[in-house]
Order: structure tokens, then C-alpha cells, then sequence
């Protein structure tokens, strides 16, 4: 851990945009810094995970597409064979 005086003089990380450009270093030293880090690591798994739930409904939603359309072929495949036999 830094001494006050350290702690002082080095510069808190204000505007972390992303993870990967933080000296995880540094960062086990100074408390400030840490709690920003942790904030940011936060809003970005908020934000994936709400990217995670949207992407599997509209996955949901093509399987369904895919359900339909799969039965619509079904019927229609049946309609001809019905329609060749009353012939």
C-alpha cells in the first residue's frame, strides 16, 4: 500500500473508458483509482449483459420464424400430395 504522501502525488485515473487501459498495477495501490475501475467494470457488464438479453430474444424470435415457416412448408407439402391423390 502507498504511504499518504504517495498517495498524494500520483494522479487518479478520472475518465476510464475501458478496462484494458488500466495499469492493474497501479491500480491494487491506490483506493481511488480502484473504485473508479470498479464502477467502470460494472457499467460495461450492465451493458453486456443487456446486449446478451437482447441478442437471445431475437434469437427466439427466428426460431420461431423458423418454426412457422417450417410448419407452412409441412401443410403445403401435404396440400400437393392430397391434391395428386384426387386427381
Amino acid at each position: 500500500m502507498l504511504s499518504d504522501e504517495e498517495m498524494k502525488n500520483t494522479q487518479p485515473i478520472k475518465y476510464v473508458r475501458f478496462l484494458k487501459s488500466v495499469n492493474w498495477d497501479e491500480i491494487s495501490k491506490v483506493p481511488t483509482e480502484a473504485k473508479i475501475v470498479w464502477e467502470v467494470a460494472m457499467e460495461e457488464l450492465k451493458e453486456d449483459n443487456e446486449k446478451i438479453k437482447h441478442l437471445q430474444a431475437h434469437a427466439r424470435q427466428l426460431n420461431a420464424t423458423i418454426l412457422k415457416l417450417k410448419n407452412a412448408l409441412k401443410t403445403r407439402n401435404k396440400n400437393k400430395i392430397a391434391a395428386k391423390r384426387s386427381r
